[in-house]
């Protein structure tokens, strides 16, 4: 991945994405059918597999290691994947970047570099966007921890970015 450039999450999430769209063309190049568990091809769970579970079945399955193979060398040709990835992941997902052409690695140092800048910017901060439009539309809300969350989830404090309308009624 670090030749690529493509980051840990977005391969958690392609993989999650490759577990639950039913795409025929997408299926058959990722062997898709082959290495998910025939329950979660009637029903694909959304929960995003651990570091470990993807390691585990890189290692113990055939199907799963060729697919991701296909998705790395090969994922830019895949229609479904053009039309959702962004140009900026998908030009991430060929054969050149693995062939280390020159062409290619400049790409990815010049593609992460500008990726850490843009995503740094305050004004492109999902947060701030986000922060900005409910504003915009007059829709009060507030930061910071959610302790109701702790008390009825039984999960850690969590701070949020967004708690609509209020922390009272969350």
């Amino acid at each position: 991945m670090a030749l690529t450039g493509f980051s840990n999450e977005s391969f958690k999430r392609l993989v999650s994405f490759i577990r639950v769209v039913n795409d025929e063309e997408l299926s058959k190049f990722s062997y898709r059918d082959q290495w998910l568990q025939e329950a979660e091809l009637d029903k694909p769970s959304i929960q995003e597999w651990s570091d470990s579970n993807i390691q585990s079945k890189i290692q113990e399955c055939a199907s799963f290691r060729k697919g991701i193979v296909n998705i790395f060398y090969e994922g830019s040709t895949v229609p479904i994947l053009s039309r959702t990835l962004p140009l900026f992941e998908l030009k991430k997902l060929s054969f050149s970047k693995l062939n280390f052409e020159v062409e290619a690695m400049i790409d990815t140092l010049v593609r992460y570099k500008e990726k850490g800048s843009y995503s740094g910017k305050q004004r492109n901060n999902p947060e701030t966007v986000i922060g900005n439009h409910l504003t915009e539309m007059e829709i009060s809300f507030e930061s910071g921890d959610l302790d109701k969350l702790k008390e009825n989830a039984f999960v850690e404090k969590r701070t949020m970015d967004f708690i609509i309308p209020n922390r009272k009624d969350p």
